[in-house]
């Protein structure tokens, strides 16, 4: 089928096709000046949150020895990660749009796992640091539950919300306890640590060095020592003493040494 224009007798055809000439080799001649300035080339990050006690793999329900010499055992081990950031070899920034809840049953039934997962696309390159908060911003923290799917992190259905006033518990740490120093290892007695509120957000910083290449995957493996929740820098939580907190009241200054424990807990 051909088309003719009367370029004679058809001025408004003329003035169209002018205009859409200036404008194509307008676009052109952007393309030619930058041609990287639509390059999106990105690869997977694996990020594994790995538990361990001390030299010890973690393991959900296997008993570990307090440093008072208590047995004691991890029952519930969750907490929020959010506004992930990295850091690129050229000093700028990276900030990640993510919100995962790290939820230790789901990665560490058995020895020998890999631990909870995030895999996220970043851009092709090389990073030197990797940031993120244990916990959760004003905005996000006191959001209706109600609004996310049933398998989300924020979900109603994750067991982590306090309700409107206080919003998200930010970590949970609980399980069971002997503090007889008996031989039976009779674990009867409690602890429950929740932390929450925005006076308990903890920010954590890795220097760490990798490289991203295009169509590879790349595995980072933060470990996260449970250990140093009772024992930290020559500070002791004793769980015979001080085993329940729901960062309110009278236990808040507990909750405040569980997240200023927990922020270095975090290694790479």
């Amino acid at each position: 089928m051909r088309l003719k224009i009367n370029i004679e007798h058809n001025y408004t055809a003329t003035i169209f096709c002018c205009i859409f000439l200036c404008l194509f080799l307008s676009a052109c001649k952007k393309d030619k000046v930058d041609p990287d300035i639509n390059n999106n080339t990105q690869a997977s990050l694996m990020i594994f949150f790995k538990g361990i006690v001390g030299a010890e793999e973690f393991v959900m329900n296997q008993i570990y020895t307090h440093n008072l010499g208590y047995p004691y055992r991890f029952e519930t081990v969750k907490f929020y990660a959010s506004n992930f950031t990295l850091t690129k070899e050229n000093g700028d920034k990276l900030n990640l749009d993510t919100v995962i809840l790290v939820d230790f049953y789901n990665g560490h039934l058995n020895a020998g796992s890999s631990g909870e997962l995030l895999c996220v696309d970043v851009p092709v390159t090389n990073y030197t640091q990797l940031d993120f908060t244990v916990g959760l911003d004003s905005s996000i923290n006191h959001a209706d539950p109600a609004n996310y799917p049933p398998d989300h992190p924020l979900s109603t259905y994750q067991g982590t919300h306090w309700g409107w006033a206080g919003g998200y518990r930010f970590a949970q740490f609980e399980g069971k306890v002997d503090t007889s120093l008996s031989t039976t290892q009779t674990l009867n007695h409690s602890f429950v640590y929740h932390t929450g509120f925005v006076d308990l957000i903890r920010e954590i910083e890795l220097n760490t060095s990798f490289s991203m290449s295009d169509g590879q995957k790349t595995s980072l493996k933060i470990n996260v020592d449970l250990e140093k929740i009772f024992h930290n820098n020559g500070n002791t939580i004793d769980p015979k003493i001080d085993f329940f907190t729901h960062a309110t009241g009278n236990d808040f200054p507990l909750a405040e040494k569980v997240a200023n424990h927990f922020k270095n807990a975090f290694s790479v």
